[in-house]
């Protein structure tokens, strides 16, 4: 395995531990930035769950591996429960059918920017600003860029209203999933979370390093790219 300098951070930060440390929260600007080699580090094997530490300014700050608030409903196979109850090998409910869990990330967070998305449907997500949603144009918005004019789309490809969206904070734990994907559509990696299509981990991540509201076709195209050129 190649040992990056991201690499050797993250390890050393994860067995000191964020509190000893003192790091704060990186701006979102930033790890937009970083966002493809976190999405590498996050992946990797023994980093599941932790956070990412980077070089920012004259310090260092730290990048979560999820984002879905704790409680969030997720369509499973055959069943609705809550994100925190899926296990890797599990399967999830996509676009695409029943489709297998690579990995779930998660995080501990304290008093972090977060926010509150409450539907037409009286259903309501906690997640964070960087999670991305399908919107019913098909293009892929972060959670910060939407607005009560935009509409998401349900599992029947049907607009959902959006009625608030409130900037809060949050202490707990966030989640994400990584999907065993392979289509080019990107329809394997779009989850139900509370009746809405939301993507997976790597959705949000090359969502971030493309740094523009983009289709999941344009958003898959890229990780596809990435990976041969690797």
């Amino acid at each position: 395995m190649k040992i990056t300098k991201l690499t050797l951070i993250t390890a050393v930060f994860a067995l000191l531990g964020a509190s000893a440390l003192m790091a704060d929260e990186c701006p979102g600007s930033h790890c937009s930035k970083m966002s493809e080699k976190i999405n590498n580090s996050c992946k990797k094997d023994g980093l599941s769950g932790s956070k990412i530490y980077v070089p920012y300014k004259d310090d260092f700050c730290f990048c979560g591996c999820s984002c879905l608030g704790a409680g969030t409903e997720v369509l499973g196979s055959g069943s609705i429960d809550t994100v925190e109850e899926f296990l890797a090998g599990e399967n999830l409910e996509t676009l695409a059918g029943s489709v297998e869990i690579s990995k779930v990330m998660k995080d501990h967070f304290e008093d972090t920017a977060a926010l509150k998305i409450v539907l037409q449907t009286g259903r309501s997500l906690l997640v964070s600003p960087n999670h991305p949603f399908v919107t019913r144009d098909g293009v892929v918005k972060s959670a910060v860029s939407l607005s009560t004019n935009d509409s998401l789309l349900n599992a029947e490809n049907e607009p959902v209203g959006i009625q608030s969206i409130t900037p809060t904070k949050y202490t707990g734990t966030f989640y994400n999933v990584i999907m065993n994907a392979k289509s080019d559509s990107g329809s394997d990696r779009i989850i139900l979370a509370e009746g809405v299509q939301s993507g997976d981990w790597e959705v949000q991540s090359f969502r971030d390093y493309l740094n523009a509201n983009v289709t999941l076709r344009e958003i898959v195209a890229k990780m596809k790219k990435d990976q041969v050129a690797k």
